[in-house]
């Protein structure tokens, strides 16, 4: 009896909530989650008045059994439910098809019912557009954007992934700030008329797309780029005085930095793929690096810091940087803290140095430490005048003997020292970092008020 006024009072509870909140509530579900609601007397038809509607194949295929065509119930699916919907806008619209082969519907039949489901999100003056398909034509061709999605005021941001672009008829895009292109299809030509197009435009992710070799941009502030399976002679051009956040990930020589005047942070992750004879003399590294002087975040990965160090120890020992804040990625071998220090040296306004060691070294880093034979920093003395906060990470990954080196030069050398901060997993308790943590407080301090920690 309880349990029935306790139910009893649940549904009251619900019962009494307005549409509007409870349209709400269904919006943070998956869409074909949401449309189960339909059973549930209180909510009725509701989920007609989505805002947000999320199509992603490898997430509906719990609609059909098994024996059942994959293909047409998916698509069916689809066109039944904008078919119903009454919600006069969209908040965000997203379809991602991409796990299975469509092979027994025609070509164009496929093509015509994608170009419906855009002319719907269009109709519906959707803010967030996410478009994608893969190769799901039976010809094995990508989808063909048509040009009706470069003709809306109302798209705030669109991301489109596995789908071919071509010159348009016209771009008129108003209120777009936010542009995401993965293995999308599209040449310089085109690239050029989106960015005319498009003047809010602010932000901008580009993940390997082939034939774009210019990013040309008076206004961007933010640029993300991956080119990691992009071949090092694909040289791409940045040109974007006003950007102010770079993301890369690729090769270096296959960079060139034309104008990154405004620069304030950037991230740095050399591809895998690199060879040593690409690096050779470090000549496209040393052109990159002198673009980012002046930058103030910085984050790098272990190739790009292992370079870093053998072009500093080699040839750059006299240039200077204005990094503030700088995250590395980095092995901690002799070598490496002694590429460290010769970097610590050239950064006359550092305020915070994190330091992620990790384990993993190719045979590629082990050539390019070869660079860094003969460098000792046994007999260096350090003041790094400016830096207040340190922090070092997964210090399992590293010599202990190394380690102490480390710790100790850092104190012993930074007279402006708030705090130096170590981290430790529970499981890394042995006995050296029992040592460790017992000589940690007798090693010299040039700072009075520095808080040591390991946690």
């Amino acid at each position: 009896m309880t349990n029935n006024k306790e139910a009893k009072l649940e549904e009251d509870k619900l019962s009494i909530l307005p549409d509007t909140i409870l349209s709400h509530i269904l919006s943070f579900l998956p869409t074909d989650e949401a449309i189960k609601t339909v059973l549930l007397r209180r909510f009725g038809t509701l989920w007609t008045y989505l805002p947000i509607l999320n199509f992603d194949d490898s997430l509906l295929t719990h609609l059909w059994p098994p024996d059942e065509e994959i293909n047409t119930n998916f698509f069916e699916f689809v066109h039944n439910v904008l078919t119903l919907h009454q919600q006069p806008t969209l908040d965000c619209f997203r379809v991602d098809i991409s796990t299975v082969l469509y092979t027994d519907i025609k070509p164009q039949n496929l093509r015509h019912e994608l170009d419906s489901w855009l002319t719907f999100a269009l109709r519906k003056r959707v803010k967030v557009l996410e478009f994608g398909f893969g190769m799901v034509e039976p010809d094995n061709e990508l989808y063909k954007l048509p040009f009706i999605v470069f003709l809306s005021d109302s798209i705030f941001k669109l991301k489109l992934f596995n789908i071919e672009m071509k010159l348009q008829k016209r771009v008129q895009m108003g209120s777009l700030r936010v542009l995401k292109l993965v293995y999308v299809s599209l040449n310089d030509d085109v690239f050029r008329q989106v960015i005319r197009g498009c003047p809010l435009l602010e932000e901008i992710e580009i993940s390997n797309c082939w034939d774009l070799t210019e990013v040309d941009s008076p206004t961007l502030d933010v640029l993300k780029l991956d080119r990691e399976m992009i071949a090092g002679e694909e040289i791409m051009k940045i040109n974007c005085p006003e950007l102010s956040s770079f993301n890369y990930t690729g090769c270096v020589n296959g960079l060139e930095i034309m104008n990154l005047s405004s620069l304030a942070h950037f991230v740095f992750n050399l591809s895998f793929t690199i060879t040593e004879q690409e690096f050779k003399e470090f000549n496209q590294f040393q052109s990159v690096l002198s673009k980012l002087l002046h930058a103030k975040s910085v984050t790098l990965s272990s190739e790009f810091v292992t370079v870093l160090f053998s072009c500093i120890l080699k040839d750059l020992s006299h240039v200077m940087f204005d990094w503030k804040l700088v995250e590395l990625n980095i092995l901690l071998t002799h070598k490496h803290v002694s590429g460290l220090f010769h970097l610590l040296k050239n950064l006359l306004h550092l305020e915070k140095l994190v330091l992620n060691v990790t384990f993993w070294h190719s045979d590629y880093l082990k050539a390019v430490e070869s660079e860094m034979d003969g460098c000792s920093l046994e007999k260096e003395e350090y003041c790094w005048s400016s830096l207040k906060t340190i922090v070092i990470c997964n210090i399992s990954e590293c010599l202990y003997t190394v380690l102490v080196r480390l710790v100790e030069i850092l104190l012993k050398s930074s007279p402006v020292l708030d705090k130096l901060v170590i981290y430790c997993k529970d499981n890394d308790k042995t006995e050296q970092l029992a040592e460790f943590s017992k000589k940690l407080p007798t090693f010299a301090k040039a700072s009075s008020t520095v808080k040591v920690l390991l946690i």
